[in-house]
């Protein structure tokens, strides 16, 4: 055991010395950031104030021998989104899966389910983390890895994306935002702050952010059963409703305190808030044969999840150049649910009342460390090292009240009452080792090798003991040729070994219960006997850099992954079960292409237009699942983004928009099962009135297509076939934000 684990001394460690930090989960980001330029302002004509940062993200992208795209603040908050996955999925080769709301998925590669490695300030999203209840305005910048490294660990067979938060002070800030955003007929505002400052070896950031979302999510579920010979023998519709009020408030303080010329300390924390609603009803009607056990329900749940992550990083340079980073962390993370639902049967009747409480509590403790040094000019050598435990305790009661009618006390009622309690221990443990070397102007080189391990420990009321291991060692190698010795073309290759390991709920011998159980909506069921995926990847990338900001930039990957964690469906006790299993293996590859240039950069005009474009096509096959249309994990085969950006020359306004594309997907998940998405199109537009020069105004109308998508869930066998078709309405979203610098 790394640590022990007492809930006292992590409490009392995280109320201390940490009250007022400021939160990430890593070390600070040293890596020196060029100072914005100061573009002239004409004083009848202000403009944007951070105009000219998009230069120091591509100087970024160019230097640094790893394969990353960077993403500046300007960028970021252009919008005036309200959550960080909605920025992302505007990024080159990155989408976005399932609804608004705390349960979307970020993929890379058209690729979800654990393939792609979450990080914030280089350290994995702790427990309860989204990027739905993620403000912009916490963040500096955002990095993706197309490539593994050794440093921000091998859990990345997509690739990894950086969330690197805001902590930088150059000067005193006091700003203010507010704003309101309008969805159908309901309305939801926010409000953000943020105070920087300097005093003697002292500095301090305090930002927070406050948010009401309200929503109404509308639905048709289409249920059909057939014969053998195609005769529809059953089908159902189903409208539901979703109404939604959702609380969200986050907190990220700072404080550096520079002890003398070569070394500092940092406190940080982050506190993650949200509360919500959620109100909603079923109604179905059944056109032929009896395919449901519910003909309606009315559902009333509340959720509340609470994080507070606080750490201390130290880091000093010695007489060598040699430089020392020590970190220290801990994560309380609370997940409470209370849900009720009231089901109808066949009569019309109530005939189910079901009561759900769910309770979760995570808890984690982290260290680490990296040591530099400098083994000649432009060569240098890293040494780190990452300890992590954390405890996670769940409990789930479920109460049934059974009855013709409920409301009828003459009528016995059946009272079902379930629960179930769990304990799961994960100890992690990594050290890592990186090379880092400009050979000549020409080339540059990185090479690492990490270790990790995970041990995973779990008990539960109906099971004995779990226990589970997986290591792996992971290398990485990534070379940059400056062709001609020229920046300006640059060509990258890299191979590494990358994993996926499965999670923790994988891993329980436990059961999620749905309520109308068929083969399109069935039971879940974990699985102990999992084995992490493991994967051999290759990435080749031309770049070409042209003007004051241009590039276009073209990139193949290819990965070959073995035990992949698949699915298998099958029939107990009159319920259809799904299992997660290893299916064996699987080969993705594609091509990336990428443009982002400013009108001038190829013309001679004053003319401030920006242009970006991107497409990411994937391919994937899964060798144990006969085709046509074996994809792994649901795979998104084709993303699309083209974006503009005018800045009006003898006006203080900026207006841009980015029109996103995904194709639909065709995905075999095994022999019998088949799952249909449809293609999706959003049209996202700003616009920035710049007041004066502390002043601005925001205009934004995200999802004007307002398009419906439909999945398709497919199940075929000997005896026939039965198929769930769900069409979700969206909604065009206006927001008004005035912005203010005290």
């Amino acid at each position: 055991m790394l640590f022990d684990f007492r809930t006292k001394q992590l409490g009392a460690m995280l109320a201390g010395a940490w009250a007022v930090a400021a939160w990430s989960p890593a070390l600070a980001d040293s890596t020196p950031q060029p100072a914005p330029s100061a573009a002239p302002v004409p004083a009848q004509h202000p403009q944007p104030a951070d105009k000219v940062q998009v230069s120091g993200r591509n100087d970024l992208r160019q230097r640094s021998t790893a394969s990353k795209i960077v993403v500046g603040r300007e960028e970021i908050l252009s919008f005036g989104d309200h959550s960080m996955a909605e920025v992302l999925n505007r990024l080159p080769g990155i989408s976005l899966s399932g609804e608004p709301g705390r349960n979307r998925e970020v993929r890379m590669r058209g690729l979800g389910g654990g393939y792609t490695q979450i990080l914030v300030n280089g350290d994995p999203a702790p427990a309860g983390f989204s990027l739905d209840t993620l403000a912009p305005d916490l963040v500096e910048r955002i990095e993706v890895l197309r490539a593994a490294t050794a440093e921000h660990g091998a859990r990345a067979i997509a690739g990894t994306i950086n969330i690197v938060l805001k902590s930088v002070v150059r000067k005193t800030e006091r700003e203010i935002k507010a704003g309101i955003s309008r969805e159908g007929r309901r309305y939801s505002p926010h409000l953000a702050a943020q105070l920087a400052d300097r005093a003697g070896a002292l500095s301090y950031l305090v930002a927070l952010t406050a948010a009401q979302n309200r929503s109404l999510r509308t639905s048709e579920v289409e249920d059909e059963v057939f014969s053998r010979s195609g005769q529809l023998l059953a089908r159902s519709v189903t409208g539901r409703e979703r109404n939604t009020r959702a609380d969200t408030f986050n907190l990220s303080p700072r404080l550096t305190w520079r002890l003398d010329d070569d070394s500092q300390l940092v406190v940080r924390a982050y506190l993650d808030h949200y509360r919500d609603f959620l109100i909603g009803q079923d109604r179905s009607r059944i056109e032929s044969g009896q395919p449901l056990d519910y003909l309606g329900n009315a559902l009333r749940q509340g959720t509340l999840l609470q994080t507070l992550r606080s750490d201390l990083a130290w880091n000093t340079v010695f007489a060598n150049d040699s430089k020392l980073d020590l970190k220290l962390g801990g994560t309380l993370h609370r997940r409470d649910i209370d849900g009720q639902r009231l089901a109808d049967g066949l009569d019309g009747r109530p005939a189910l009342d079901r009561q759900v409480r769910s309770k979760a509590d995570d808890k984690s403790i982290s260290t680490g460390g990296k040591y530099t040094v400098p083994l000649a000019e432009q060569h240098g050598l890293g040494l780190g090292w990452e300890l992590e435990a954390s405890q996670r305790k769940e409990r789930r009661e479920q109460i049934d009240l059974e009855s013709p009618d409920l409301y009828d006390p003459q009528r016995p009622t059946l009272r079902t009452a379930s629960g179930e309690r769990y304990t799961s221990r994960v100890r992690r443990t990594a050290l890592y080792l990186q090379d880092e070397w400009d050979i000549t102007p020409a080339w540059s080189t990185y090479l690492g090798v990490r270790w990790e391990e995970i041990r995973t420990r779990s008990i539960s009321d109906f099971s004995p003991a779990i226990r589970h291991r997986s290591q792996v060692w992971s290398p990485s190698l990534q070379v940059l040729w400056r062709v001609s010795g020229q920046a300006k073309d640059q060509l990258r290759f890299a191979v590494s070994r990358t994993y996926k390991a499965p999670t923790t709920g994988n891993l329980m011998n436990i059961r999620a219960l749905s309520l109308n159980n068929s083969p399109t909506a069935t039971d879940n069921q974990g699985n102990p006997d999992l084995r992490p995926e493991l994967a051999w990847g290759a990435d080749l990338a031309y770049e070409h850099y042209f003007g004051k900001t241009g590039f276009i930039s073209a990139s193949l990957f290819a990965r070959q992954i073995d035990d992949v964690i698949g699915s298998q469906l099958y029939h107990d006790q009159g319920r259809w079960v799904t299992l997660p299993v290893n299916i064996g293996k699987a080969d993705v590859y594609g091509v990336e292409l990428e443009s982002k240039f400013q009108l001038k950069d190829l013309i001679q005009t004053q003319t401030e237009l920006e242009i970006k474009a991107n497409l990411s096509r994937n391919w994937s096959w899964l060798r144990s699942i006969p085709g046509p249309d074996n994809r792994l994990d649901r795979q998104v085969p084709l993303t699309a983004n083209l974006g503009l950006d005018y800045r009006f020359a003898k006006l203080p306004w900026r207006v841009g928009g980015n029109f996103n594309f995904q194709a639909s997907s065709h995905n075999r998940l095994s022999s019998s099962q088949t799952v249909v998405v449809s293609a999706r199109r959003a049209l996202d537009l700003f616009a920035l009135w710049q007041i004066d020069p502390k002043t601005r105004l925001r205009l934004s109308l995200s999802n004007l297509l307002h398009p419906t998508s439909r999945v398709a869930v497919e199940y075929a066998d000997e005896a026939g076939s039965s198929r769930q078709t769900t069409d979700q309405r969206s909604r065009a979203i206006g927001r008004v934000m005035f912005e203010i610098k005290l």
